[in-house]
């Protein structure tokens, strides 16, 4: 449903709107969250110093052409990210940027068409061999655990994976316990394990890639049989906090100041648990049960074949409150405490302290993957258990990778997710950086939110504060400087979104001497600092630092249509469940689908405004004898008096807008996606499940999400001749997808049709005789190669490529079951309404009203 209307936008910034307001008023009429999503890295060749480009003197923004605009013969530039003048000759650029090694032989007066620039990893030393500052990988291993499968699986699973281990990784392995932290010795000629009680110093070196590791891999398997189950966990802070000590000493690319020799480049820390809750988390013996499912794979925790199936009894009636965002159309009312109102699984501070016995365990977790972030690390949480009704404490532990930089925790309950999970993590995988500081710019006017989050000021643990750090939600913390967040790791599928504030009113000229007033060119810069490791021309790596400069130019509007005009749907739905999960935090999952709906009833209200006013605008215009200003407004199919060819319901559903016409659907598929979604009928998900589902969504890139919430369902043909779908973004709904299918097949085409369905959960092809059977022609389909190019092309979308699942045989009865996890449009809410037709008359109703 989501289709990409911004093919010519830069997927670097991604705003909710492609223009700002000009004014605090013009925005509030909109009722839309003033945010952007921003994908910091991407992979591209750097060719040129950033010190060979000017900078503005004020605020430190190299200079680009859409952010900066040259005056007084282009000796001084303009930057339109300060609205500040200064010199770019080079005796000034040399005498304030002291922290540079600038030569005036390749300073260049003028900015370069370039993104990606090299930074000096010390001094004016540019790269260094990868073996002499290496990326490090430390693997911390849960030691509670006695189950011999347990044991295997983690042995066999790590060696297959080290097997592509690149020679430069130097490596740390440990295994931790209440009683003692097991490290194993790789740079001896025998690998053997070191024992060290708590109460004693531990320090750690990591060792290269040798031999010796498979040796310790073999080892570690066979300690089955070895372990004694011990009911208190593994101290998972104390560890990480020994790994964290052991590296202080020594400097990282992104921490040295440019005056020290790096030692490390970064890294990853892989911690494995075995379904044991660590000693910090203390779980209650009444933590309620609930199904692992997928475990927060491709952000879902449904059980295959169960996401949607439908009961008469599960109705729940939701209490008429909200959170008092305004952003999300909420208005401030009491919390009401009655039993049919919350949900098992909540994560409110009400329900967490009821859960647990530590009520600080978020805080340890948040200190420590901030801590991390500092030492260029990404922290991965994987938890391996085959007992589905596994309690770890899923809601904590994500703060590791939240504040670290790395993807959320997964829940993994046999061999094959495991070492997927586990080679898609790895510090050479997927273009991992590290080290990353991202600073944002904005221009004169606007600036990001940092307002923190406050909690709810019930007794127990506050996770509404720690979702996002200083106005970016995503995997990174803010640091001292403030403008400036860092990220331990970073790949190419990490995105960021930023919550913006502004003034009453913006500025859109500053006097220049000589030019008079000139134009402001409002935009957003992001620059992104990471250390990678790169392929010379000669095959030998090497470590490096570079810098990804990322601009935006963002016209000012001066009325509500302008805004919506340009819409980013994706961007919109990032935001909105950033948004959700929030209120989720803070009021509960039933009270959120409240609050979701009361934002759609005041933005389709403000579009329903905004198209009164554009009509009167237009008809007073015709009135004076002036040209129509704005070709694609359509009054008779926005007003109700109109007399267009859409319904009235459609019409106040905002349908005769291009750009707003996907978000009643995009807020519906939202509130009915695994992470937000109250438990129902056979959808009863455990607490870790849930928070893993919502901790994948949470760094999700826009195209990415969109496909979580709403798979892209598209109709091919078995005929190889064909490279493109028969039809794409089928409706997600039974009744309309069997019509499609039938409605093709009496034009006469003796092909098999196929449907092919794409979502980070799966991907998956079936015969659509499975949707609407054909008892003419019973012969096997056969998948073209067009249908083939297009999976491939699927897979490498995502961070960690889905399973790709075949249902073309007839006799398959689960297939039907598992067709129908995609329809979302079939899905009943907990309101009782049966499906999404019935959600929007309810909404259109309100509306109007």
């Amino acid at each position: 449903f989501f289709i990409t209307l911004w093919r010519t936008m830069t997927t670097a910034i991604r705003p909710v709107t492609g223009r700002w307001p000009s004014a605090s008023s013009v925005w509030d009429e909109t009722s839309l969250p003033l945010a952007c999503v921003i994908k910091p890295y991407s992979r591209y060749a750097a060719k040129l110093p950033l010190c060979v480009i000017p900078k503005c003197l004020k605020c430190g923004a190299p200079q680009q052409d859409i952010t900066h605009y040259p005056v007084h013969a282009g000796s001084s530039i303009l930057c339109h990210l300060c609205g500040k003048i200064t010199s770019r000759l080079y005796q000034d650029q040399v005498l304030e940027r002291t922290h540079e090694t600038l030569d005036e032989a390749t300073y260049r007066r003028r900015g370069v068409p370039d993104s990606v620039f090299q930074l000096p990893l010390h001094g004016t030393v540019y790269s260094v061999p990868a073996m002499s500052c290496p990326p490090i990988w430390w693997i911390v291993v849960d030691g509670s655990i006695s189950e011999r499968e347990y044991w295997n699986i983690l042995g066999t699973t790590l060696r297959h994976v080290c097997k592509d281990m690149p020679s430069y990784l130097h490596v740390g392995l440990l295994v931790s316990t209440s009683s003692s932290l097991a490290v194993w010795d790789l740079s001896s000629a025998v690998p053997h394990v070191k024992h060290y009680e708590w109460n004693c110093p531990i320090s750690l070196v990591p060792s290269p890639t040798t031999s010796n590791l498979q040796a310790a891999l073999r080892a570690l398997g066979d300690m089955g049989g070895l372990c004694q189950k011990n009911t208190k966990g593994m101290p998972l802070s104390a560890t990480l906090q020994v790994i964290l000590d052991s590296m202080q000493s020594t400097s990282h690319p992104g921490n040295n100041s440019n005056k020290n020799v790096p030692k490390y480049a970064g890294g990853r820390i892989l911690c494995i648990l075995g379904g044991q809750a660590p000693v910090e988390v203390k779980p209650r013996r009444r933590v309620p049960s609930g199904e692992t499912g997928s475990g927060g794979f491709g952000g879902s925790c449904a059980t295959v074949g169960k996401r949607y199936t439908r009961t008469s009894n599960n109705t729940i009636h939701p209490r008429s409150a909200s959170n008092g965002d305004p952003e999300l159309g909420g208005e401030t009312s009491n919390r009401m405490d009655s039993l049919s109102h919350f949900d098992e699984t909540d994560m409110t501070a009400t329900n967490l302290s009821k859960l647990y016995r530590n009520t600080s365990a978020e805080l340890y977790y948040s200190e420590i993957g901030q801590q991390c972030a500092y030492a260029a690390f990404g922290v991965d949480v994987i938890v391996l258990s085959s007992n589905k009704n596994t309690n770890v404490g899923i809601p904590f532990l994500r703060q590791l990778a939240d504040c670290s930089g790395a993807p959320g925790p997964i829940l993994c309950t046999d061999a094959h997710k495991f070492e997927q999970q586990v080679s898609s993590r790895t510090p050479w995988k997927n273009d991992t950086v590290f080290g990353g500081k991202l600073r944002i710019r904005t221009s004169p006017g606007f600036s990001v939110d940092s307002t923190e989050v406050e909690g709810t000021g019930d007794e127990g643990p506050q996770l509404a504060p720690l979702y996002g750090s200083a106005g970016v939600m995503g995997p990174a913390t803010s640091s001292d400087d403030e403008g400036l967040w860092l990220l331990g790791s970073c790949d190419t599928h990490t995105a960021l979104t930023v919550d913006f504030v502004m003034k009453k009113s913006v500025p859109d000229r500053v006097y220049v001497d000589g030019m008079g007033d000139v134009p402001i060119k409002h935009a957003i810069q992001t620059c992104f600092a990471f250390t990678c490791i790169e392929k010379q021309d000669d095959g030998s790596l090497v470590t490096v630092r570079r810098m990804k400069i990322a601009s935006l130019h963002l016209p000012l509007a001066h009325d509500t249509e302008s805004l919506y005009a340009t819409l980013d749907p994706e961007a919109l739905a990032v935001t909105l469940f950033h948004k959700l999960t929030i209120a989720s935090l803070q009021d509960g999952l039933v009270q959120t689908h409240d609050i979701g709906q009361q934002w759609l009833h005041s933005l389709l209200s403000c579009v329903y405004k905004s198209a009164e006013n554009e009509d009167e605008l237009q008809k007073e215009q015709i009135s004076r004898g002036l040209d129509n200003m704005n070709p694609v407004f359509y009054p008779q199919e926005r007003l109700l008096n109109g007399n267009g060819e859409l319904s009235a319901e459609d019409v106040l559903l905002g349908q005769g807008h291009d750009r707003v016409s996907t978000v009643p659907f995009m807020v519906f598929a939202l509130l009915q996606c695994d992470a937000l979604r109250p438990s129902m009928g056979s959808y009863q998900p455990s607490i870790d499940a849930r928070s893993a589902a919502s901790a994948q969504m949470y760094s999700m890139l826009p195209s990415v999400l969109a496909r979580c919430i709403a798979p892209r369902l598209e109709l091919w043909s078995s005929n190889d001749a064909e490279n493109e779908p028969i039809t794409e973004d089928l409706d997600l709904n039974l009744e309309r997808v069997g019509m499609h299918v039938m409605e093709h097949r009496q034009t006469g085409s003796a092909d098999s049709l196929l449907l092919f369905v794409d979502s980070p959960r799966e991907i998956v092809v079936y015969d659509s005789r499975h949707i609407q059977p054909n008892d003419f022609d019973t012969s096997k389909a056969a998948i073209s190669k067009g249908l083939e190019r297009c999976i491939e092309i699927a897979i490498k979308t995502y961070r960690i490529a889905p399973p790709v699942v075949y249902e073309l045989s007839l006799d398959s009865s689960f297939a039907i079951s598992r067709f129908k996890d995609i329809l979302v449009e079939d899905s009943q809410t907990i309101q009782g309404l049966q499906n999404f037709m019935q959600w929007k008359q309810d909404v259109a109703a309100v509306v109007q009203e």
